[in-house]
């Protein structure tokens, strides 16, 4: 059985039913004994613990009936679904929205193998208001939290490219704050913003709350595309400081009206400005499939997104977009009353009814019904197939790039295979202050982030780069030597480089490089040999790469290697060893901005080591406990009101002063 990844709700979960391909009447029979209701079910297989695929339907019968029997998913995901699948479970819930929300979290924990999703570990970018605060402003956020009581999003966004345009419109025609000063202090002088009459100035107390209210609140209708409402107001504005001889404000108000709608006339697609939809256009493309979302909104198209996921089964339509619709409708924070799709979706009357639930007014899915639709829809197409042309054709010169790069790299430094994993290794410190060292690794020329390691320095003592990087290289090669695991089985196996046998292990630790990269000079290169040598893993190639001239040194090699600064080569390994120190610089500051934490809120009287631990654990660093709010900061284990705003006022007093404490 499933172990269920949420508190209980009121759900019913059903047995693990193992199904007999092979006997059709033994499933039929099983099929008779899940109900007629609406619910969540998983399929696994070979073994009952791998999840093959995780739905949700308003017809559990109905819908195992088609996965087992008669077959859905598909080519070649059908095919994978029926040679593997070997049990099922379903979970009986009360409302629609809890079966999204059982699915949600069920994709997150058993993470199913032929599932189609548009995000993997990061979420959609949101423009994010926090109203609790006397002058808010707006921000990017990957976090969408609507518990959250006074905190709007708007969006969501396909990529931060399209986010990040959205705030430049936002800078551009509303005056709200931008900078990362601190709203809740004075200061004696504003920034650049409001010199150029991007800000209303909340910094120096410019304006009221109430004056600064109000721009968030049209600023609030133009990203809901109240249009009609927003131009009102401001022409009423407008007249109103006319009548009181304000003229610079009443130019201010007019300049601002004649920007939004010179912005809304390119906007407009369609005469009625009643129309409130989305177009969805799916395209699928090799290993590549994408949605373009074209929202509506008062007879203007407001943006034009596009969401793409790389699957290596092929994907029809319905499926695409059934699986779009639950991921994107899940966060959206503004609802259409119709969306337009170009074919009948997987469970379209069930997405409707959940669609509906969640907006609280009817949601309708249907195909375009006027010639306007469908030009508009086919533009949407078309422009969803040319995305995926174009993506395939930079992937495909991308690879051609980074292969080139490999092979010459491969031949400069006379490698005996082609440096298909290469791991560079860095040393942070502040003279000597919290020292920590990074690993980063590039699979065939590509950041695998998943595999990058950070290490806080255990046994050295003060500046000294070259012992810090001897430990660092030794724990990593230590690790090593554990049992490497296949994929597809248990049993240990030789180590071997990465290159020879790609993909073979399940243990990042146990895959070892083609090439180790030393951020660093000879010293540096030395260090790392010596820790070779004595781990007998001298065998591997590894070099150093100094920052200064790019020298290349090699072990063998008294003179440093130097290759043209247009070296696809050199690029590669520049962009290795930058990511490098990266992230241990990052990770170094963490470190520092931790330490500092503690020794703030030491200074806090009633923060005592339990509620310091449990603060650190909540908001990361001090910084993080400055810009939470002290609801957030009460909200911790431990801690009250009037704690958390002692907290606030302390570190509003020592942050700055504290070098500690600055990234």
């Amino acid at each position: 059985m499933t172990t269920l990844p949420s508190k209980p709700r009121t759900f019913v979960a059903s047995r693990l039913v193992e199904v007999r391909p092979d006997d059709p009447d033994y499933i039929r029979a099983q099929l008779a004994e899940v109900p007629e209701r609406p619910g969540v079910y998983r399929l696994s297989g070979p073994t009952p613990d791998r999840t093959l695929y995780v739905g949700m339907t308003g017809n559990l019968r109905d819908r195992l009936t088609t996965h087992l029997l008669r077959g859905s998913l598909p080519e070649p995901r059908l095919y994978r679904l029926r040679a593997d699948l070997r049990y099922f479970e379903y979970f009986v819930v009360e409302t629609l929205s809890e079966a999204r929300n059982l699915e949600r979290a069920l994709i997150e924990t058993e993470k199913p193998e032929l599932n189609i999703q548009f995000r993997d570990d990061k979420n959609f970018p949101y423009v994010h208001l926090n109203l609790n605060e006397p002058y808010p402003r707006p921000e990017i956020v990957r976090r969408h939290r609507s518990d959250e009581p006074g905190h709007v999003y708007f969006g969501p966004y396909s990529n931060p490219g399209s986010s990040g345009r959205v705030m430049q419109v936002i800078r551009r025609h509303f005056r709200l704050a931008s900078c990362t000063r601190d709203l809740n202090r004075v200061y004696r002088s504003a920034c650049l913003y409001y010199h150029i009459g991007r800000c209303l100035g909340p910094c120096i107390r410019a304006v009221s709350p109430e004056e600064y209210r109000a721009e968030v609140d049209r600023l609030a209708r133009f990203l809901q595309g109240r249009y009609d409402e927003l131009l009102e107001e401001l022409t009423r504005r407008m007249e109103e400081a006319a009548e009181r001889l304000e003229f610079e404000r009443a130019r201010e108000y007019r300049d601002q009206i004649r920007d939004i709608r010179g912005m809304l006339e390119r906007k407009r697609v369609v005469q009625d400005v009643r129309a409130n939809y989305d177009l969805l256009a799916p395209a699928t493309l090799e290993e590549w499939s994408c949605v373009q979302v074209l929202p509506v909104r008062q007879g203007m198209l407001l943006r034009w997104e596009t969401f793409s996921k790389q699957d290596p089964g092929a994907v029809d339509a319905p499926v695409l977009l059934a699986a779009f619709i639950r991921e994107y409708y899940e966060s959206a924070t503004d609802l259409p009353d119709e969306i337009i799709v170009p074919v009948e979706v997987e469970g379209e009357e069930f997405l409707a009814d959940w669609l509906s639930e969640r907006r609280g007014a009817p949601v309708t899915i249907r195909r375009p019904a006027s010639e306007a639709e469908r030009q508009q829809l086919e533009l949407g197409l078309e422009n969803a197939r040319q995305w995926l042309e174009h993506r395939r054709r930079t992937m495909l010169a991308a690879q051609d790039a980074r292969q080139q790069a490999l092979f010459e790299l491969q031949e400069a430094l006379g490698l005996p295979t082609v440096p298909r994993r290469i791991e560079c290794y860095d040393i942070s410190t502040l003279q000597g202050a919290a020292p920590v060292g990074s690993m980063v690794v590039f699979e065939n020329g590509v950041a695998r982030r998943q595999h990058y390691r950070k290490f806080k320095i255990k046994t050295v003592a003060g500046q000294d780069d070259y012992s810090m990087l001897r430990e660092v290289l030794g724990r990593r090669l230590r690790r090593a030597r554990g049992p490497a695991l296949r994929v597809d089985g248990p049993e240990p196996v030789e180590l071997v480089p990465a290159g020879s046998e790609p993909g073979a292990f399940r243990d990042p630790w146990s895959v070892l490089p083609d090439l180790v990269v030393i951020d660093g000079g000879r010293g540096q290169l030395n260090a790392a040999l010596e820790v070779l040598r004595d781990l007998g893993f001298e065998w591997l190639p590894v070099i150093g790469l100094a920052k200064e001239n790019e020298d290349i040194y090699l072990p063998d090699s008294p003179e440093p290697l130097n290759l043209p600064r247009t070296s696809p080569a050199l690029r590669l390994l520049q962009q290795i060893r930058d990511e490098a120190h990266r992230f241990a610089v990052t990770y170094h500051r963490q470190t520092r901005e931790r330490t500092g934490m503690r020794s703030v809120l030491e200074q806090v009287k009633g923060i005592g080591p339990k509620r310091r631990l449990a603060l650190l654990k909540a908001f990361g660093s001090a910084r993080g406990i400055l810009a939470a709010s002290e609801d957030e900061i009460a909200a911790v284990p431990g801690m009250t009101k009037k704690l958390a705003a002692l907290v606030k006022t302390r570190l509003a007093e020592l942050l700055p002063e504290d070098p500690r404490l600055q990234n």
